[in-house]
């Protein structure tokens, strides 16, 4: 006879302890491999299996009476590096760990279907003795996934504020020069009207007039860009358009350089400048034709209809203000160089440029006249592979409760009047200009150089007063609320509006369009004497 008491208790606590060790083993989310110090298989949970997909059986576990050479991880080795994205990355660390068994080491492995496993290794020791090493893997496929989104997202919000930082930046710089432009060309013209043709002075001041122009149209790329240029919109057939553009492309490229058109029928009807998108486009077209440079090449003008879905304004690099719904697309590709990812961040930048002589305003004016029009530009481009502008245009019903603008014309017949025009400008020098037209025109003059003054100067001589020339941007109030000011004094008055805004922008601020006439700064003295005409007529 002999007492197993102890041992028999002693024996049940350990298949207790071991029970409740395998117990936790399994409950865990994580994979664990359990490896001796030769890498050979000691033990292993099913979560393990799942994540590495191993079939059932695969991996036997000591004890199970497989002999040993059958239980080395050679064969999972094996069957991991068949998954994974950089599997000779993955054995280098696996052979340096088994060189080092007091080493401890984390990474993140990445898969060829997608997925992403965070994985630990930890030394297993017992008495301070490395006696194997313990694996373990945690599927962060979902959690990277997002991580990846917010960034992306982040990026994209860094890059909307920039360029709306950017396009007030421009809009006002743009701004300014049209004052000092309003300014320089007006009084040109005045002393032109009063030179002789045949006058030496007459040719330089011709020059004048032309580098105004010229700086002028600088400008409006610059306005276009912050969305405040000057736009006047009617329904628009986007192919037919584009179809003009073809033309007008193949002559404006070189003879290396073919244009294909890829027009689609009966597209629906967007609401749009003319003007400014073709102007748009042209822009696409130039800067493709300089990316070919002197090799053959083709450039392919393409039209469509694209229905973006709310996911695609987050999965899609889509550039603008442009929101879910069906747009016209019309497209450029081009079989030039291509660019890389550096270079696609910069490229609407407002004077960013690769090219020697160019002025970095093709594509940022672009993109504010896409945006203008509530849509977006998106670009596909790898080195080597050309390059694709997509701009989309959303199809809008057009806006029937306010009258089409009419262009600003110039008039060359004299003409004259009487009468009194007050002159609201924070711009002395463009003050100067306003005035002497008006008394061109014969008309008495009264000026103000902020909102405060021109409403007290409006309250004194409200019933002399036959027309008013209103500055929109000045500094504490601005043109539209000295107009609501000044409608409440005298309903009738004419109010002619002289800004670089857009019209269709400048009655969204005065909320007004009865017995108001705009004019785009800078003007020539011609328009601004036409506006009066039609303002008093």
């Amino acid at each position: 006879m002999r007492d197993v008491t102890a041992r028999k208790k002693a024996e049940s606590d350990l298949k207790q302890s071991v029970s409740l060790l395998r117990a936790t083993l399994e409950s865990t989310a994580d994979g664990i491999l359990v490896v001796d110090q030769q890498g050979r298989i000691e033990d292993y949970n099913q979560r393990f299996a799942e994540l590495w997909h191993f079939a059932p059986g695969a991996l036997p576990r000591t004890g199970a009476g497989t002999p040993l050479v059958e239980r080395s991880d050679e064969n999972a080795i094996a069957h991991v590096l068949a998954q994974l994205e950089d599997p000779e990355a993955f054995i280098a660390r696996v052979r340096h760990l088994y060189a080092h068994p007091e080493e401890s080491s984390s990474d993140v492995l990445e898969f060829k279907d997608g997925r992403r496993f965070e994985r630990y290794s930890q030394p297993q020791t017992i008495d301070g003795r490395p006696v194997g090493r313990v694996w373990s893997f945690r599927d962060v496929t979902a959690r990277k996934v997002a991580e990846a989104e917010r960034a992306r997202l982040a990026e994209r919000m860094q890059q909307t504020q920039k360029m709306e930082s950017l396009g007030v930046l421009a809009g006002g710089i743009a701004h300014d020069f049209n004052n000092l432009l309003t300014a320089i060309l007006g009084n040109a013209n005045l002393l032109e009207s009063e030179v002789a043709p045949d006058s030496p002075a007459s040719e330089s001041l011709q020059a004048i007039e032309a580098a105004s122009r010229h700086a002028a149209e600088l400008c409006r790329q610059m306005l276009a860009y912050s969305g405040q240029g000057w736009f006047i919109v009617e329904p628009l057939d986007l192919s037919r358009q584009a179809a003009e553009i073809v033309d007008l492309a193949r002559a404006s490229v070189p003879r290396s350089v073919h244009v294909t058109p890829c027009l689609a029928e009966s597209l629906p009807t967007v609401t749009a400048d003319p003007v400014q998108l073709k102007q748009a486009v042209m822009n696409l077209v130039t800067n493709a034709a300089e990316a070919i440079g002197e090799r053959e090449g083709t450039i392919t003008i393409t039209t469509g209809v694209d229905t973006l879905a709310p996911g695609d304004l987050a999965s899609r690099t889509l550039v603008g203000h442009v929101g879910p719904g069906r747009h016209v697309v019309i497209e450029v590709a081009d079989t030039g160089p291509g660019m890389d990812a550096a270079l696609l961040n910069r490229i609407f930048d407002p004077f960013f440029t690769t090219r020697f002589a160019g002025r970095g305003l093709g594509l940022s004016a672009t993109l504010g006249i896409v945006r203008k029009h509530k849509g977006a530009v998106e670009v596909r481009s790898e080195p080597g592979r050309g390059s694709v502008f997509r701009i989309l245009v959303p199809t809008i019903e057009p806006d029937t409760s306010r009258p089409t603008p009419t262009a600003t014309t110039s008039t060359a017949e004299p003409w004259t009047e009487s009468g009194t025009v007050l002159v609201v400008d924070d711009d002395p020098t463009v003050r100067r200009v306003a005035t002497k037209v008006a008394q061109k025109c014969g008309f008495k003059t009264l000026k103000a150089a902020d909102g405060a003054e021109a409403i007290a100067v409006f309250r004194a001589h409200a019933e002399e007063i036959s027309c008013v020339i209103l500055d929109l941007t000045m500094p504490e109030m601005d043109g539209d609320q000295v107009l609501q000011s000044i409608r409440t004094i005298r309903a009738d008055v004419p109010v002619i509006i002289a800004s670089g805004h857009s019209e269709s922008e400048l009655l969204d601020r005065t909320k007004s369009t009865e017995h108001v006439l705009t004019l785009a700064k800078p003007y020539h003295i011609d328009q601004l004497a036409t506006r009066l005409r039609e303002a008093v007529g």
